[in-house]
């Protein structure tokens, strides 16, 4: 949609009385330049005044011919315009921000977007080492780039995780937790990232023999998730459990509320882990890794073997791998491994992370991803 155009401290006087219907308004000499192209909202108020909806109308400027403004009274871009007043020579107008200027800025805000599209050569990322069917109650954090085209409104962004399940005949119960943390985070300079917003959810599992029990998201909301448990007994065969767990699902990760981001490029961080209270560790559910596209090695950070820029030395372009904006168009990505960290210890996500932190992932892919608005 078309804005309005803007001015700083587009402000005049009338120098004529329109009174209660006039729709030609006169400001003082050569002032009329001060206001913006037409069409545009503007307020008219009395002297000596601040203006008020007993006291004031918005008006929509149609057209300027110098100094002479053809507008249209009481404004039907507006919910509230203030009073049909009796403009009078001395009465204050200026091109203010009204309701409009900013419902116009959220109508442009999509609902969806999914910036990333699937090609040749997609992949999977594990998260951490043994697929997570170990114990080891913390995790690495994968940070990836996000780049959006446009503002966007979404409450979840959807990403591919590809699930198994490791079974055992083992006797005695094996209990665990699986957790997943995830962030959005912003640049806020050229080494450091910046936490937006983050969440969590949880998977409980209870297992013994061939009998499998869970607790788990079911579903999104607005306001974070709502968790179920499978029905009955649970699944109690192995091709029950491959057939309802196995395979990559869409995975909706919320974030607790309505998010409103602008154009731009974000990076999103996402950490798993497990820890088992009962039994064997080594079964259970394994996060196999993300769905996405393969990234060539040369896009990794801290590897420089693929072929650098003409004109580049080598040496030269390995020592500009720690900082996105000499990266000259490849995106940072890899793994946030640093769990001496105390506010990240691999059991959360840290308010910050800077650039030198991060680990080259291994087979690297860029995550399949969707924002929506439900």
């Amino acid at each position: 949609m078309a804005f309005d155009a803007h001015k700083n401290f587009a402000y005049s006087t009338l120098s004529n009385s329109p009174g209660t219907g006039g729709t030609s308004l006169i400001v003082q000499s050569g002032e009329g330049a001060l206001f913006p192209t037409p069409p545009f909202n503007a307020t008219v108020w009395p002297a000596g005044e601040q203006p008020s909806i007993t006291n004031a109308e918005i008006v929509r400027v149609d057209s300027i011919s110098t100094d002479t403004f053809t507008v249209t009274r009481n404004t039907p871009t507006e919910t509230v315009t203030g009073i049909n007043r009796n403009m009078t020579a001395g009465d204050q107008i200026a091109a203010t921000i009204t309701a409009k200027t900013l419902t116009d800025i959220e109508a442009n805000y999509g609902n969806s977007w999914a910036p990333f599209l699937m090609q040749t050569g997609t992949g999977v990322q594990s998260l951490a080492s043994s697929n997570q069917t170990n114990n080891s109650r913390t995790g690495s954090m994968l940070f990836f780039p996000m780049t959006l085209q446009a503002p966007v409104k979404f409450n979840q962004l959807i990403i591919g995780d590809q699930l198994s399940y490791v079974t055992s005949n083992q006797g005695a119960t094996m209990q665990a937790t699986y957790i997943s943390k995830f962030g959005i985070f912003s640049r806020a300079n050229a080494t450091l990232y910046s936490l937006i917003s983050s969440n969590s959810f949880s998977i409980g599992i209870t297992d013994q023999s061939v009998s499998l029990s869970m607790n788990f998201p079911t579903t999104t909301h607005t306001s974070g998730y709502g968790y179920g448990s499978l029905g009955g007994t649970g699944l109690t065969a192995t091709a029950q459990r491959a057939s309802f767990l196995d395979g990559t699902r869409a995975i909706g990760l919320q974030f607790g509320g309505e998010m409103s981001l602008s154009g731009a490029r974000y990076w999103v961080g996402l950490l798993h882990y497990k820890y088992s209270t009962s039994g064997l560790s080594t079964h259970g559910l394994s996060n196999v890794g993300v769905v996405g596209q393969i990234i060539n090695p040369w896009n990794m950070p801290g590897i420089v073997s693929g072929p650098p820029q003409i004109g580049r030395a080598p040496q030269e372009f390995a020592n500009l791998a720690f900082t996105d904006t000499a990266w000259y168009g490849r995106h940072i990505i890899g793994f946030l491994t640093n769990t001496a960290r105390n506010d990240y210890a691999g059991t959360a996500i840290p308010p910050r992370i800077w650039m030198a932190e991060l680990a080259a992932a291994t087979n690297s892919i860029l995550p399949n991803i969707t924002l929506v608005s439900t």
